[in-house]
């Protein structure tokens, strides 16, 4: 065994390892090659439990990143390759769960090591929704829903929840013109029968009363003022 002043107690994995100078040199440029896998550095460990390098030697930027409980490489990693071998949904069952299809590529919307927030928005995805009436609301998209559980809105509340029917003007006081999704879609937009076929699923009888007005609202008003 080689005298003990050729050794060098170095603070370079999860353990104090004596690390020969040389060793430790060759360990950069061999680590994560071999020739039948690119990964962890192939050159036998002090002992059969103890890892001469630990991930961060390489991987500090993403070991800075991580938040508790992502902190430990190998429950996601596999450790030779650093492909993942786990998913998010192996911890995070309950949010995976109550994603909404779409919503569950959990890396489109988190930062895989921290778990926090990219920079994506709804309005990412959601263009169109985003710029209807409620798309635009100051309390955003997360007043009627939720990108996933188990907190958050489950499903979208009742229009009276904030659309109050003794408030509402003009025929929209009529209980039979109260089901909002008669005339409206659920981000407030008109639907495209609202204009005349859809006063006349009701009022059939006036199908011929000023057949080429488009709208039967222009004169039986809805709201306040037109």
């Amino acid at each position: 065994m080689p005298p003990a002043s050729r050794f060098r107690a170095d603070r370079v994995g999860p353990e104090r390892v004596p690390v020969m100078p040389r060793e430790r040199a060759r360990a950069g440029r061999i680590a994560h090659r071999s020739r039948r896998v690119r990964g962890v550095p192939r050159r036998a460990a002090p002992s059969a439990t103890t890892l001469a390098v630990g991930c961060e030697s390489c991987h500090a930027k993403e070991r800075k990143q991580v938040s508790e409980g992502h902190s430990k490489c190998t429950s996601c990693h596999e450790p030779h390759s650093g492909a993942g071998a786990a998913t998010c949904a192996s911890c995070h069952q309950g949010e995976h769960k109550s994603a909404p299809r779409g919503h569950q590529e959990c890396q489109s919307c988190h930062q895989p090591h921290s778990g926090s927030a990219t920079d994506v928005t709804c309005a990412s995805c959601h263009a169109s929704a985003a710029k209807t009436e409620h798309g635009e609301l100051a309390q955003g998209c997360s007043a009627c829903h939720r990108a996933h559980g188990p907190e958050g809105i489950a499903e979208p509340p009742a229009c009276a929840t904030c659309h109050s029917t003794s408030a509402l003007p003009g025929l929209h006081q009529v209980g039979k013109h109260q089901g909002c999704a008669s005339c409206h879609t659920g981000h407030g937009e008109a639907t495209p029968t609202a204009a005349r076929a859809g006063c006349l699923t009701c009022h059939a009888d006036r199908k011929d009363h000023f057949p080429e007005a488009p709208r039967c609202a222009n004169c039986h008003l809805f709201n306040k003022a037109r």
